[in-house]
């Protein structure tokens, strides 16, 4: 008898542990997100003007404790550069914006975390699409919930751009060479649907 009840009694409790984590739907409220190379001359960032975010996030007890699907679409034709028309004129030839016009992340695989309210650090398998060229990648970023109840993301991502078949980008019938590798730096915040 006190077997049965100690069967029931692990039961109930992980049944309890299992409801009181929900998939959440979120999506983006608001962001910055900037690019920034190296080229011979001088280093160079840009702007990502567009982007959209939807989510399925686990939260428990208002806590994060995971990520059961995501997806990111930034628009290739909207990033803009630091150095004028023609640096944006140029990225979008480097990032093949005209035939490809998305950038995409989609998670690959669930991931679960402790649940907590502070700011913890989040590791996410998943494809990132540039430039008709999709390669999977780990993106690794912090993430809070805010008082108000919204999901802040903040991390960076470095990117070889030849990785993806891209030719880093030139200018001045070549004489300025940019660096193949770019730093993405973000700092996302998502809202419930």
């Amino acid at each position: 008898m006190i077997k049965k009840f100690a069967y029931l009694l692990v039961a109930s409790l992980m049944l309890l542990s299992i409801q009181s984590v929900g998939q959440v739907a979120y999506n983006l409220k608001s962001f910055k997100a900037v690019i920034s190379g190296t080229s011979n001359l001088h280093d160079w960032t840009a702007d990502v003007t567009k982007m959209q975010i939807s989510s399925n996030l686990d939260i428990s007890s208002n806590k994060f404790a995971g990520i059961s699907s995501a997806t990111v679409v930034v628009d290739a034709n909207a990033i803009e550069g630091s150095e004028g028309s023609i640096m944006d004129g140029k990225i979008r030839d480097a990032l093949k914006a005209e035939k490809f016009p998305r950038i995409t992340f989609q998670t690959t695989k669930p991931i679960t975390v402790l649940p907590t309210s502070e700011e913890t650090s989040v590791s996410v398998s998943g494809n990132l699409t540039i430039g008709g060229t999709t390669l999977p990648v780990t993106l690794v970023f912090k993430t809070a919930i805010l008082p108000n109840g919204e999901i802040e993301i903040k991390g960076t991502q470095k990117i070889r751009m030849t990785a993806f078949k891209l030719e880093p980008p030139t200018a001045m019938f070549g004489a300025l060479k940019t660096g193949d590798e770019v730093v993405v730096t973000y700092s996302i915040v998502l809202h419930k649907v």
